[in-house]
């Protein structure tokens, strides 16, 4: 894939909101915002514009981080059928967390995020994990590989994106050459053993790894997923949470590494459904509960993410008692003078969120089963006005619980 320079990155930027350019001492950095398919599908060079780095006066690329990939399936990604080792495939735990490029300018190291050349709100926890080691590597890979960006994943419990609970930590994942974008990557023992090494292992071309340094092991398909599985059964693997028994420590899934450049992503319904979450909470769990998936979605949670499963719980409660309550008070007017009715309706339900349990009220004082109100509300919980009236209700009880969820860093990941 080529890498588009800095004239033509500014000029992409400028052309539409989802992209931003971020300017400090000199550099430049251009990253989208948010995904557009119509952009990335029209533009093909704007996948590398993921955080990458460039001096604003001579247009040197300084730093190449990841491009955009996408998840296995989606209509942008490379379309993958058979066995994965006729790919080349590599496969390597998900790392929950915020990406953080190194690059060598001038002779120095220097450290940013895919958002900012300051790396904003989560520059002091990366300053505290960074080590001698760490400026050492840099300086050890792009010696041996030529001008590289070291990537690594920050993870820690004061920056949590989907996975809470996770001991801190600079996983290095990757480097990758400036002039060809190849990635280089950390093995594991048996990828190095049956691949004799070879110029994607990172320590065969660049040497050891320095004592402290954490990396996230690139694994053949065969050590995760068992012998040949071709991509749909590495697919179900993850998708069934099968990897967990194996040890694979990662809730969100797999990257796989084609030979080729190529990335894509393997992702497990926990990782779906987390970023859902996150991202519109309101709507995806009153549709979760409208598709009767609220207790899946509770099961998921509630070891993982005890935040998201109380507000979760929350929210079904809520649903429950308005569909119940509505439901008892119809069935007790049933018969009685519709005037009266509805205005013990108001009365009981005032409400401008309890439009659940005003329904319920009027369908079971026409007669209706408790199977048809259901049915009903289901209805009710994909439409748009109902979850607009639900969500400031959720606003006003759990602001406080939400607000806690996430910052704009962290939508920024979420959109990566």
């Amino acid at each position: 894939m080529r890498m588009p320079n800095l004239r033509e990155a500014l000029e992409l930027a400028a052309s539409t909101k989802a992209f931003a350019v971020n300017r400090h001492g000199g550099m430049v950095l251009v990253t989208y915002l948010y995904h557009d398919r119509q952009i990335f599908a029209a533009h093909p060079l704007a996948r590398e514009l993921r955080g990458a780095v460039w001096e604003e006066e001579s247009g040197e690329l300084l730093s190449r981080p990841f491009h955009k990939f996408y998840n296995l399936g989606e209509p942008l990604a490379p379309r993958l059928e058979g066995p994965m080792a006729g790919e080349g495939a590599l496969v390597a735990p998900k790392v929950d967390g915020f990406l953080v490029q190194a690059f060598l300018r001038e002779g120095r190291v220097v450290k940013a995020s895919r958002q900012s050349l300051t790396m904003g709100l989560i520059r002091p926890l990366v300053e505290d994990l960074w080590t001698q080691a760490h400026d050492a590597l840099v300086r050890q890979v792009s010696e041996a590989l030529g001008s590289s960006t070291l990537l690594f994943e920050l993870v820690h419990p004061k920056a949590v994106i989907l996975q809470k609970g996770q001991t801190p930590g600079l996983h290095l994942l990757a480097a990758r050459r400036l002039a060809d974008g190849q990635y280089v990557v950390p093995m594991s023992p048996w990828a190095k053993e049956a691949l004799g090494g070879g110029e994607r292992d990172l320590e065969e071309a660049a040497g050891p790894l320095p004592p402290g340094i954490l990396a996230a092991r690139w694994h053949l398909p065969e050590e995760v997923f068992g012998e040949d599985p071709t991509w749909e059964e590495a697919l179900k693997a993850v998708r069934a949470h099968a990897l967990r028994e194996k040890g694979w420590e990662s809730l969100e899934g797999a990257v796989a590494l084609l030979e080729g450049g190529e990335l894509v992503k393997l992702k497990t319904p926990w990782a779906f459904w987390v970023a859902a979450l996150l991202m519109d909470f309101a709507r995806t769990v009153l549709e979760a509960i409208a598709d009767d998936r609220a207790d899946d979605l509770g099961a998921l949670l509630k070891d993982t993410r005890p935040d998201l499963h109380a507000l979760v719980e929350a929210v079904a409660e809520e649903v429950g008692r308005q569909v119940r309550g509505g439901a008892a008070l119809g069935e007790a007017w049933r018969g009685k003078p519709r005037k009266d009715f509805w205005a013990e309706v108001q009365r009981a339900f005032p409400e401008a969120h309890e439009v659940l349990a005003q329904r319920a009220a009027v369908l079971a004082y026409e007669g209706s089963s408790p199977e048809e109100i259901w049915l009903d509300a289901r209805q009710a919980l994909r439409r748009r006005p109902t979850q607009e009236r639900l969500e400031g209700w959720l606003q006003k009880a759990h602001g406080a619980a939400l607000a806690g969820l996430r910052n704009r860093e962290v939508l920024a990941e979420l959109r990566g």
